[in-house]
């Protein structure tokens, strides 16, 4: 892959605005290895889903959402809530990939891409069948389109 075949991350399709949720985007865009580009419209990553107004809802509706997949912990469920699926509903997935979440990490790093990219990496090696049961929701024939979503919209 080379630098021109970088994907617009500023493309104005690739945000979808909404009052409650500030990091709800598109996955569309991005290129493949085999040089195909990934379809619009089909995946969305964002951050916490529970934060959705009526409004947001509302908003939603039109992407046609069939499947959420929460990636946060279960205390973060039991203190936060879920997507509201009696507004909008959908196939939710709890499919946590921390056991926990990490204690106040901008008190212990000065650069907060290493540490996110350590965590990573670290996620990945201690509970790659959480990917892996993650993915294979968001694989089957009937779950597209679909949202993962954890906290932030970048740390998990």
């Amino acid at each position: 892959m080379t630098l021109h075949s970088l994907p617009d991350v500023n493309d104005p399709r690739r945000l979808i605005a909404l009052d409650g949720v500030h990091n709800f985007r598109d996955m569309g865009g991005y290129p493949t290895v085999d040089g195909r580009t990934t379809r619009w419209g089909r995946l969305y990553r964002a951050d916490g889903l529970f934060r959705l107004t009526t409004d947001d809802v509302e908003a939603l509706r039109p992407l046609g959402l069939r499947t959420v997949v929460d990636l946060r912990t279960q205390e973060e469920i039991d203190l936060r809530g879920r997507f509201p699926v009696e507004a909008h509903p959908v196939q939710f997935h709890h499919v946590p990939v921390l056991d926990t979440t990490w204690e106040h990490p901008e008190d212990h790093i000065d650069d907060a891409a290493a540490f996110l990219c350590g965590k990573y990496i670290e996620m990945l090696v201690e509970a790659p069948h959480r990917f892996t049961t993650a993915l294979e929701v968001l694989g089957a024939a009937d779950a597209m389109p679909a949202v993962f979503h954890c906290a932030a919209g970048k740390d998990r």
